[in-house]
């Protein structure tokens, strides 16, 4: 008996469409991906259709789950093999999280992930907008830790 808190899939899974996992798929990817995203307080799991969303597909669903407001920016944490915490908020960070992601409880049908919510607010020098009230200068973001509680 196995240590894991996972059960094996069955052989020939049926997915949601009737259809046997063991047919042909016409060269579609018919894997997706699990997330779970903590925040300090809660974690959220959710199903993308994907094996690799990209970061506007990831972003928006984490907006929406988390209630995000669009005045903020969001970013995700993960620990790398150097036990380093690492931010992803771009396409192409997230490109290279994939290419150094191995395996993360991986079954037949999805992979998960697993990351850290963090959210960036703008940084505002109060002094400066006193002397230069038409600063078009692009805002910097400072990262926060987040504890938000959605309502649902």
């Amino acid at each position: 008996m196995s240590n894991s808190p996972f059960t094996t899939p069955p052989t020939s899974p049926i997915t949601e469409n009737g259809n046997n996992n063991n047919d042909e798929n016409n060269g579609e990817d018919t894997k997706t991906s699990v997330f779970k995203i903590s925040n300090q307080t809660i974690t959220r799991r959710f199903v993308m259709p994907t094996e690799k969303p990209s970061w506007s597909e990831l972003e928006l669903k984490v907006r929406e789950i988390f209630s995000i407001p669009s005045s903020v920016s969001p970013g995700l944490t993960y620990k790398d093999e150097d036990d380093d915490s690492i931010t992803i908020s771009s396409q192409i960070e997230l490109e290279d999280f994939y290419k150094q992601v191995k395996c993360h409880d991986s079954s037949d049908n999805n992979i998960t992930y697993k990351f850290n919510l963090v959210i960036f607010t703008p940084i505002r020098d109060y002094a400066d907008d006193e002397h230069d009230g038409d600063n078009n200068s692009p805002a910097d973001y400072e990262e926060h830790e987040v504890r938000i509680c959605p309502t649902q």
